[in-house]
């Protein structure tokens, strides 16, 4: 990865645009591609996710958008566990589900060699391969919240095996500044997210937006400017800065 895969953007509108861009050149390519959305907490990136990009990939794409937060997962068991679980999930609306295609097999080897088979996630998840995934997208968030027992390089290795083995696009979700923060090693574990990430995500945006722009996802329509008071709110709440936190 070098410099220029690295986006300061700050308008939610040209995020989506460009993200939805690289998911096309993608889908053209045949070559899937993993990004990562830095900012700050309460910037709205999950919102962004959930209710502006997710939406698009099904009907723009039609692909199956899929979603895990690290947060609360003791290990990358549970979060590859939740990623089958879904993709599962998603199958099942279809007319012939990768998990008919796997009870196929064990039927099969059970039948022909003896062999009995207890499905497990794991054994699912090796099973998986690009041809039943490609038509996946993948969010994995809050990435600073990972558990201090789970190998940073295992997380961005699953990742990698996503996008490289699985044929999967990844969407990774993230903040910076608060990634190994409270960690005795955290020096340690910063040098190998960073060596990780140039090798690991295609394009990396970093987000912050304005707080005009946060204040109007607050209120789901944009901010009326001609009435007499607006020049003391936009003073009060900052309306110029940057960034605002819309958890706060």
């Amino acid at each position: 990865m070098s410099e220029n895969s690295i986006i300061e953007i700050k308008e939610r509108e040209i995020l989506k645009e460009k993200i939805i861009e690289l998911l096309k050149k993608s889908e053209d390519q045949n070559k899937p591609i993993a990004i990562a959305i830095n900012g700050d907490w309460g910037i709205g990136k999950t919102y962004l996710w959930k209710n502006e990009l997710a939406p698009l990939i099904k009907d723009k794409f039609r692909k199956n958008p899929i979603y895990t937060s690290v947060f609360g997962k003791k290990d990358e068991q549970a979060i590859i566990e939740d990623l089958v679980a879904q993709f599962l999930s998603a199958e099942k609306q279809k007319t012939n589900p990768i998990r008919n295609i796997i009870n196929g097999i064990l039927s099969f080897l059970s039948m022909h060699f003896g062999v009995k088979i207890n499905v497990n996630i794991d054994f699912l998840f090796k099973m998986l391969k690009k041809e039943h995934m490609e038509n996946t997208i993948v969010c994995i968030d809050e990435f600073e919240r990972l558990s201090d027992k789970i190998p940073v390089q295992d997380i961005l290795g699953l990742i990698s095996e996503l996008k490289e083995h699985k044929g999967c696009c990844v969407i990774a979700i993230y903040n910076d500044l608060k990634l190994f923060t409270d960690e005795t090693q955290n020096e340690q574990k910063r040098k190998i997210f960073d060596a990780y990430c140039e090798k690991v995500f295609d394009r990396i945006f970093n987000f912050s937006p304005y707080a005009k722009e946060q204040i109007e996802v607050m209120g789901d329509h944009p901010i009326k400017t001609d009435f007499e008071a607006y020049p003391y709110m936009k003073d009060i709440f900052n309306i110029d800065d940057n960034t605002t936190n819309l958890r706060t």
